[in-house]
């Protein structure tokens, strides 16, 4: 009870969860890549993402892809825009992203046995 003579934990029929609860609800279908257990706790930052360690194994991970990731499906479409003679600025229009992910994504995404990607 505050001064005012409100019970915190309920307020208009509603029960407030603890703040740590909150967090495990809203991230409930992570799981741990090692034991596939769902019980976690935040473990630091690593590279700008939420490292997380399961409370099971102890094992350590962070999620597997950025929520500001682009599709590999964009990411093909630029290299076949690239070897059909595009440039990769006009790409990065096209596509809307920055002309240097279009340069990473040519030199990361081709397949290990071939040559590197030529243009048309």
């Amino acid at each position: 009870m505050t001064s005012l003579g409100v019970n915190v934990t309920r307020i208009k029929n509603q029960t407030i969860l603890p703040k740590h609860t909150l967090h495990t609800l809203h991230l409930f279908s992570m799981e741990c890549p090692k034991c596939k257990a769902t019980d976690f706790m935040k473990d630091g930052f690593v590279g700008g993402r939420q490292r997380f360690q399961c409370k099971c194994c102890r094992y350590r991970y962070t999620v597997k892809q950025k929520s500001t990731a682009k599709p590999m499906e964009m990411k093909l479409q630029a290299i076949r825009m690239y070897q059909e003679g595009l440039a990769m600025r006009a790409i990065a229009r096209v596509l809307q992203v920055n002309h240097v992910s279009v340069q990473n994504w040519i030199k990361t995404i081709q397949p290990v046995n071939q040559a590197p990607l030529k243009r048309a």
